[in-house]
């Protein structure tokens, strides 16, 4: 999936909100998870404001993940973002990693007519990761005094 336009406001809203609105909480966020990065828009949003951060982008599809690589490698920030090709619901489960923010542009179609497309399914349809799915890894992955953005 390529940009889309819920992605460019969701990254816009994110990273302002946390550079300007809440500047005593981008002080205090390190370590960034980003919950079905795709072509790696919003870990690059996040990247651009606090390029002190260090960002893990989760991905399940092999080919966005490849593009997210690709994006993350022709940034400034290449250094500090990391792109993993699995699911959330496979991703850091021996690991002892928190994060401080967990962000994501998650599917949002429920029951809906699809795609002939499956990747596009995918990405838009809660079929592979549902609410309760993320809400899980979310939990799971971020520290005590983290904040998530959905």
């Amino acid at each position: 999936m390529k940009v889309c336009t819920d992605s460019c406001l969701f990254g816009a809203w994110i990273a302002n909100a946390i550079q300007n609105s809440i500047p005593k909480l981008r002080d205090k966020i390190k370590n960034i998870l980003d919950i079905g990065t795709g072509s790696g828009l919003l870990a690059l949003m996040y990247a651009q404001k606090n390029a002190n951060a260090i960002i893990d982008a989760v991905e399940i599809d092999a080919s966005a993940a490849q593009q997210a690589k690709g994006n993350f490698e022709a940034s400034p920030w290449k250094e500090n973002l990391t792109v993993y090709q699995n699911p959330i619901q496979q991703f850091n489960l021996s690991a002892k990693k928190t994060y401080d923010l967990i962000i994501s542009n998650p599917p949002f179609f429920q029951n809906n007519l699809k795609s002939n497309n499956s990747k596009k399914n995918i990405a838009l349809h809660s079929e592979v990761l549902n609410l309760e799915e993320l809400s899980i890894s979310i939990k799971h992955n971020l520290s005590n005094t983290g904040n998530c953005a959905v």
